[in-house]
C-alpha cells in the first residue's frame, strides 16, 4: 500500500492534469490521458503545435504563415520545373516504346514498315527486328515491353523531389488559389527556365534550346499528371503530354529575349525601363494564356479526356500571372543593365587636354 501511495504522488506532482489510475470510479478530465504506471513508459514527441498523439507517428504541422507559404510556393515552383525533366523524359521512353512495338506488330502482320516508321531512336531495329527468329523476335519484344512511365526510375526521381521540395517549404491548402500564391509559383518557375537559359548560355548550347526543351519537358510532364487526374488512359495521356510538349517550347522565347536583353541593357532613361518592363509582360501573359488555352483545348477537344473543360479556363488569371511575372523580371534586368552602365561611366576618369600632353622628353604627334 505505502508503494501504491508513492507512486500516486509522483504521478500527481509530475503530471498534475493526469487521472488517477489507481481510482477507477472518478471521471477522468476531458482530453485526460489515463497511463498505466506498470506498463513501458510513453514516448511523447513534441511539435510546434504541442503534443502529438502518441499512437500516431505522424508530426503534425501547423501551416505556414502567408510570407512563408509564398517562399513555398517559389521554390516549389522552381522545384517543378526541374523535376518535370526526368518525368518528361519517362513519358517519351513509353511513348517510344510503345510506337515501337506497333511497328513490330505491322511487320508480324505483313505489312511493308520502314526504318523511319519506327521512332528515331530505334530506327535499327526494324531491320533486326525483320530478320530475326521467332524466339528472337520474342526476346525484342520482351526487351521492349512498355511501362507505366510512373513506374519508370526517372519518373520517380522527378516525383520525389516535388514531394521533398513540398515538405520542406509547404504551401498553406487554404491559400493555394490565392492569385499571390499562384504568382510566388510562376516567379519560381520562370526562375526555374531563366536558370535552364543561362546554362545554355555558359555552355554554349544556346538559351533559346535549351529554354524551349525545358518548356516541352514541363508542359508534357504537367499535361501528362492532368490528364491522369481527369481519368484518362496512359495512352491518352502520353498523347496529350506530345502535343502539349510542343506548346510548351514557347517558354524558350521570352526567356531567350529576357536574357538577350540583360546582355543589352544600357538603361539611361526610365522610359526605356519601363517599356522593356510592359514589353516582357506582355510577351509572358501573351505566352501563359495562348499555353492555358492551347492545353483546355487538347483536353476537351483534340483528346477529350476531359470533354467538360471550358476553353478559356483559367486562361485570364494564367495571363495576369505570366504578365506580372515578365514584367517583374524584366524591370530586374533593365534596372540592373543601367545601374551597370552607370557603375562603369562613373569609373571612367575624364580626359582632359593637359593628360593628353606628351611626357617631357617625348616627341609630340599630330
Amino acid at each position: 500500500e505505502s508503494t501504491k501511495n508513492v507512486i500516486k504522488l509522483a504521478i500527481h506532482l509530475g503530471n498534475p492534469g493526469l487521472v488517477d489510475p489507481f481510482d477507477p470510479p472518478r471521471s477522468p478530465l476531458p482530453g485526460a490521458l489515463i497511463i498505466d504506471p506498470f506498463d513501458a513508459p510513453t514516448v511523447q514527441v513534441r511539435s510546434r503545435s504541442g503534443i502529438v498523439d502518441p499512437f500516431d507517428d505522424q508530426v503534425s504541422r501547423e501551416p505556414p504563415g502567408r510570407v512563408m507559404s509564398d517562399v513555398g510556393a517559389f521554390v516549389q515552383g522552381g522545384a517543378d520545373m526541374l523535376a518535370s525533366v526526368p518525368e518528361s523524359a519517362a513519358i517519351s521512353r513509353s511513348a517510344a516504346d510503345r510506337q515501337l512495338l506497333e511497328v513490330f506488330d505491322r511487320i508480324d502482320a505483313g505489312e511493308k514498315v520502314g526504318v523511319f516508321d519506327a521512332p528515331m531512336a530505334h530506327t535499327g531495329l526494324v531491320t533486326r527486328y525483320k530478320n530475326a527468329t521467332p524466339e528472337k523476335r520474342t526476346q525484342l519484344r520482351r526487351q521492349f515491353a512498355v511501362e507505366d512511365p510512373r513506374e519508370s526510375g526517372l519518373f520517380r526521381a522527378g516525383q520525389a523531389l516535388r514531394r521533398k521540395t513540398a515538405e520542406v517549404l509547404p504551401v498553406d491548402p487554404a491559400r493555394e488559389d490565392k492569385f499571390e500564391t499562384k504568382l510566388a509559383r510562376g516567379l519560381g518557375s520562370t526562375a526555374g527556365f531563366l536558370g535552364a537559359g543561362l546554362i545554355g548560355r555558359a555552355t554554349r548550347a544556346g538559351a533559346l534550346p535549351v529554354a524551349a526543351l525545358s518548356g516541352a519537358a514541363a508542359g508534357a510532364a504537367n499535361q501528362f499528371q492532368q490528364a491522369l487526374t481527369a481519368g484518362a488512359s496512359i495512352e491518352d495521356a502520353t498523347e496529350a503530354a506530345k502535343l502539349s510538349a510542343m506548346v510548351g517550347t514557347s517558354e524558350a522565347l521570352p526567356i531567350a529575349r529576357l536574357l538577350g536583353r540583360v546582355d543589352k541593357a544600357s538603361g539611361g532613361t526610365i522610359r526605356r525601363i519601363l517599356t522593356r518592363t510592359i514589353a516582357g509582360g506582355f510577351e509572358e501573359g501573351i505566352q501563359e494564356t495562348g499555353q492555358q488555352i492551347a492545353d483546355n483545348l487538347i483536353a476537351s477537344k483534340l483528346v477529350a479526356f476531359d470533354p467538360e473543360r471550358e476553353t478559356f479556363t483559367g486562361a485570364g488569371e494564367g495571363g495576369a500571372v505570366g504578365f506580372t511575372t515578365g514584367a517583374l523580371f524584366n524591370f530586374v534586368a533593365a534596372a540592373f543593365g543601367v545601374r551597370t552602365r552607370g557603375a562603369r561611366t562613373r569609373a571612367a576618369p575624364a580626359t582632359t587636354p593637359q593628360d593628353a600632353q606628351p611626357a617631357a622628353g617625348q616627341p609630340q604627334t599630330t
